[in-house]
């Protein structure tokens, strides 16, 4: 991919700081990412406590080049899980409790309760 960066930081991102003005102000959430070259992006998030828009954010901090680290997103979902509570089976098989104040899931399908691994 041929780099982009100086249409980006000339052309783009004079409107995303408009855009984030914007949605601060009225308090509307929003998500961008942007890649300008082969291993350069540039994302932008502010969420208003709608937990889809941490999500994002979550995916875009997982970011490494060919794709996402699936395994540091999936340590993200579960550690935000503990902190908030969740409705996911999935995570409930893992052993993660639906909230946080309720005792953890203890291998109801045979599966071992999930480890939080720190990538950071």
């Amino acid at each position: 991919m041929e780099d982009k960066e100086a249409i980006y930081d000339e052309q783009i991102a004079p409107l995303m700081t408009q855009l984030l003005e914007i949605c601060q102000r009225e308090g509307i959430p929003m998500f961008a990412s942007f890649q300008y070259s082969d291993d350069g992006f540039c994302t932008s998030a502010m969420s208003t406590g709608h937990s889809i828009f941490d999500s994002y954010r979550a995916l875009a901090q997982c970011a490494e080049h060919g794709g996402v680290n699936v395994d540091k997103y999936m340590n993200w979902v579960a550690k935000d899980a503990r902190k908030h509570g969740h409705s996911s089976i999935y995570l409930k098989m893992a052993g993660i409790p639906l909230t946080p104040d309720e005792t953890p899931n203890t291998n109801v399908t045979g599966l071992a309760p999930a480890q939080e691994v720190n990538h950071e």
